[in-house]
C-alpha cells in the first residue's frame, strides 16, 4: 500500500453530508486511502436528525480489528462516539495503533484557566449539558431536533448526569449559574434537576423578552440563530468552530455588533424584568412556531438533495 490509510470511527449520515460518508470522500481527495468503521446508524437528511441505532463496543471492535491487522494507520479521525463502552473502545483502539504519525489536537492546558478569568471578569458561566451525546430521540419541551442526551431519560439518570457536569465544573473552580442544553432538546424533569443544582437561568426557548416559570427559572429565549419575528431580546449562539477563520468571526461581531450588544441594558437589569409568562407571550411562541414549520416545510419541499459523488 503505497497510499497512506486514513481511518475514521464515525456515526453513518445517509444523506453523506457528515459522518464516515463527508471523512472517505476527504480522505480521498487527499490522495489518502480511506477506511472506516461506524459507530451509529443515524436516520437523517439535510433538514434534520429523525434517530439513530448505536453500535455495541463489540461491533465497533470488530470492525477495527481487521483494519489495524492488515494497515498502517497514518492518521485517525474520530466522530460520534455515541456511548460511554465505545468511547472507551475507541481509547483501547487508538493505543494499539503504533503508527508515530497517528497526530490528535493537543490539549489547550490553558483553557482552564481561561475560564476562571472569564468568571472573575464578571461573565457567566453556563453547563452546556454533560457529554454531548445525543443518546434519546425525544425533543421535549422545546422540538426543534429530535435528539438529546435528556429528553425521555428517567429523572434519576437526568439528575446523575447534571449533577456530575456540574461537578466536573466546579473541580475546575467553575461555578454554572447558566443552563445551555445541547440541540435545546430537555423536558420537565430535567428543569426540576436544573433548578434543585442551583442553576436558575435556562437560555432557551421562545419569546421576545425573559420569563419566569412555575420553577422559579428565569428563562432567556434562545431561537435557532435568527427569531421568526422581529423585536424582542434573546441570546445568541455562536459555535467559533463552525467558522472558518478568526477573521470569519471578527467580520460577524462587526456586522452584527448593535445587536449584539444590546439596548443599554445590564444582565441583572434584564433578570429583573422577567415575569411570568402570559397570554402575549403564548401568542407569539404559537406564532413562532407556525413560522417556522412553515420555513422547515418549505426547506424540505425546495432544497435540492447534494449529488452523490463519482
Amino acid at each position: 500500500m503505497t497510499q497512506p490509510v486514513c481511518l475514521t470511527i464515525a456515526g453513518l449520515d445517509p444523506s453523506g453530508g457528515a459522518g464516515i460518508l463527508a471523512d472517505v470522500r476527504t480522505f480521498a481527495a487527499f490522495g489518502c486511502f480511506p477506511a472506516a468503521a461506524v459507530t451509529s446508524i443515524t436516520f437523517q437528511n439535510t433538514v434534520g436528525v429523525f434517530g439513530a441505532e448505536h453500535q455495541t463496543a463489540d461491533a465497533l471492535r470488530r470492525q477495527v480489528e481487521p483494519i489495524i491487522e492488515d494497515y498502517t494507520i497514518a492518521a485517525l479521525k474520530t466522530g460520534m462516539l455515541p456511548t460511554r463502552e465505545v468511547i472507551e473502545e475507541t481509547a483501547s483502539l487508538i493505543k494499539r495503533m503504533s503508527d508515530p504519525k497517528l497526530v490528535v489536537e493537543p490539549e489547550n492546558r490553558d483553557f482552564w484557566n481561561r475560564a476562571r478569568r472569564w468568571q472573575e471578569k464578571g461573565w457567566l458561566i453556563g453547563q452546556h449539558g454533560y457529554t454531548h451525546v445525543y443518546d434519546s430521540t425525544e425533543a421535549g419541551l422545546v422540538p426543534w431536533w429530535r435528539q438529546s442526551e435528556f429528553a425521555g431519560h428517567p429523572p434519576e439518570l437526568q439528575r446523575r448526569r447534571l449533577r456530575e457536569g456540574q461537578q466536573a465544573l466546579e473541580a475546575e473552580g467553575l461555578h454554572p449559574t447558566v443552563w445551555v442544553a445541547p440541540s435545546h432538546s430537555f423536558d420537565a424533569a430535567t428543569l426540576d434537576a436544573v433548578r434543585d443544582l442551583g442553576i436558575r437561568i435556562v437560555s432557551d426557548g421562545v419569546g421576545r423578552n425573559p420569563t419566569v416559570d412555575e420553577r422559579g427559572l428565569i428563562w432567556i429565549p434562545a431561537p435557532p440563530w435568527r427569531p421568526a419575528l422581529p423585536g424582542g431580546t434573546w441570546t445568541r449562539c455562536v459555535h467559533p468552530n463552525q467558522l472558518r477563520s478568526a477573521d470569519e468571526l471578527d467580520r460577524f461581531c462587526r456586522a452584527h455588533r448593535a445587536r449584539l450588544l444590546g439596548s443599554g441594558f445590564t444582565l441583572d437589569e434584564l433578570l429583573a424584568d422577567a415575569s411570568p409568562r402570559g397570554s402575549s407571550d403564548a401568542l407569539y411562541e404559537g406564532l413562532y412556531w407556525k413560522v417556522f414549520g412553515l420555513r422547515r416545510r418549505l426547506r424540505e419541499a425546495v432544497r435540492p438533495r447534494r449529488p452523490v459523488p463519482a
